[in-house]
């Protein structure tokens, strides 16, 4: 298993593509794509490794996915920096400690990826093949939901309409992208949305504080 093991950690990191979203470029290590603006590490998405008892029968190993953009990093997204500068008197949602940006394979998966979220290694499986369709998988499935978040482009709306929970200020980010994007008549439906899912930061104390301090950020005099 240890050998095979190796192997794929090996596949891996040939296969991996490096991304480049502006300032923002990636490398491969420790097992994981990490994403850099002037080599401050911003977020990643990384293979975790588990025993057979956490995949699928008769497995050697399994691999999920996990993806953090988190207030620990070193570095900022254009968006992060500016959810830091708000100063905003709540943390992130609780499912996502101090994280603005996050996700498992285990628990997201907008599209087919494995049984329950993992990928399972067996003994007579052709290894490199393997790793290619794993590594275009991650390409073609997860890196655009990191694009639109590194880039705050208009599609970044649908990500968080569709999976709120992977954010930790989910509607403050909506209203960002908005006024980066000048989709300022977009705003009012946008919170009414919110509203509708429930979303961590759409009660009307947040919304209040959000917009009062995006529109001092920015000069903007947005109203919902």
């Amino acid at each position: 298993m240890n050998e095979v093991k190796k192997i794929v950690k090996a596949e891996l990191k040939k296969q991996s593509v490096n991304f480049a979203f502006g300032n923002i470029i990636s490398k491969y290590k420790r097992e994981s794509i990490v994403f850099l603006d002037s080599n401050s590490e911003v977020g990643y998405i990384g293979y975790t490794f588990v025993s057979s008892k956490y995949a699928d029968y008769n497995s050697l190993f399994g691999i999920f996915l996990s993806c953090r953009f988190g207030l620990e990093m070193s570095g900022t997204t254009e968006l992060t920096k500016i959810i830091e500068k708000l100063k905003l008197s709540f943390p992130p949602m609780a499912k996502l400690p101090q994280c603005y940006f996050g996700f498992t394979s285990l628990y997201f998966s907008p599209l087919k990826f494995y049984n329950n979220g993992t990928i399972s290694f067996y003994e007579n499986d052709d290894i490199v093949n393997k790793c290619i369709e794993l590594t275009q998988n991650v390409n073609d499935i997860f890196i655009p939901y990191i694009y639109n978040f590194i880039n705050v482009t208009p599609a970044l709306t649908n990500d968080i309409l569709g999976y709120p929970y992977n954010y930790g200020y989910p509607l403050t980010c909506i209203l960002i992208q908005c006024i980066l994007n000048h989709n300022y008549s977009d705003i009012p439906y946008l919170v009414k949305l919110a509203r509708e899912k429930k979303m961590y930061d759409s009660t009307s104390n947040k919304i209040n504080e959000i917009i009062e301090k995006l529109n001092r950020y920015f000069g903007t005099n947005i109203d919902c």
